[in-house]
């Protein structure tokens, strides 16, 4: 069991920092122009943006500990805030993802990844970025159940998403077309089939 104190000790090494780890950092990106109509789906596989264009080292005084009221406490806890600026001239054109990173070049560790409705960067303004972080174990409400099982209503079959391959092509499945289940047996109970390359073969009845 992880106690309390350890997120607020995992906090306080976020914050502080660490020359093993290397420095934090928030990266923009275009992401896919395709996903202004069909936005991608969310896995936590996923290691770098998908077309970065600018990348921001956070300075430790942009970092800040959160209460449970979301103010800036000068305590210790588990939530943070992280927050950079993107000035004139860098990061500009369409923008459509975000990450927080751990380390340097193409060695960093990507810690969090966002997808966000487009917004177009001048090359004159300047792009607020933040992200809060709240690394307490939350309770699941009913509604917000989280599923690693994706179903097509076309094909009605249903894959694993943390188990997917390219030839499952969740990209190409229309946003109106998709269903999630909690469990196997939901879809299963549904008559849904195995996805072949995600389950396999001899699990799939195609």
């Amino acid at each position: 069991m992880l106690t309390d104190r350890f997120y607020q000790e995992l906090a306080t090494l976020l914050k502080g920092g660490s020359q093993e780890w290397g420095p934090l950092s928030i990266a923009i990106g275009q992401g896919e122009q395709s996903w202004d109509r069909t936005p991608p789906l969310m896995q936590r596989g996923i290691q770098t943006l998908v077309h970065e264009v600018a990348r921001q080292i956070i300075n430790a005084q942009d970092i800040v500990y959160l209460n449970d009221e979301n103010e800036v406490s000068v305590q210790a806890t588990p939530r943070l805030r992280i927050q950079t600026n993107f000035p004139a001239e860098l990061g500009t054109g369409t923008l459509r993802e975000c990450g927080l990173l751990l380390g340097v070049g193409d060695a960093a560790v990507l810690l969090a990844y966002f997808i966000h409705p487009r917004i177009e960067k001048l090359s004159d303004a300047t792009l607020i970025r933040h992200i809060q972080l709240d690394l307490r174990p939350g309770k699941v409400l009913p509604e917000e159940l989280p599923t690693r099982y994706l179903g097509n209503t076309k094909s009605e079959e249903f894959h694993d998403l943390e188990n997917t391959s390219a030839a499952c092509q969740l990209n190409e499945i229309r946003i109106d077309r998709r269903h999630y289940f909690v469990s196997i047996d939901e879809a299963l109970a549904l008559g849904y089939d195995y996805c072949a390359f995600c389950f396999s073969k001899e699990l799939s009845q195609r």
